[in-house]
């Protein structure tokens, strides 16, 4: 959850109010809500934009987490050739208590 907090607070950094870009597709969506029989289209449009981002941002915490994952197992794997090896055909027996 913090990761997707971090990577939405990213994302969120390069709306501006002033971004020709975000004013053109906020627009385009606060129309298309309106003329959908929407009342509110300008909250939707808003809504529309958040639940993209959030959705971007859910997607990058994801690869995040397979990231540290896939270090994780190959510091293990070569780090299992470090440890002492098992001989099966050693003639000690284990003694028990």
């Amino acid at each position: 959850m913090r990761r997707q907090q971090f990577h939405l607070a990213r994302l969120s950094e390069h709306l501006s109010p002033g971004s020709p870009a975000l004013t053109m597709t906020f627009q385009a969506l606060a129309l298309r809500m309106h003329g959908a029989g929407g009342a509110g289209g300008q909250p939707m449009g808003l809504a529309l934009i958040l639940q993209y981002l959030m959705g971007k941002a859910a997607g990058l915490s994801f690869i995040d987490t397979y990231v540290v994952l896939g270090v994780g197992s190959g510091a293990m794997f070569f780090l299992s050739f470090l440890l002492k090896s098992n001989d099966p055909k050693s003639t000690e027996q284990p003694m028990g208590h």
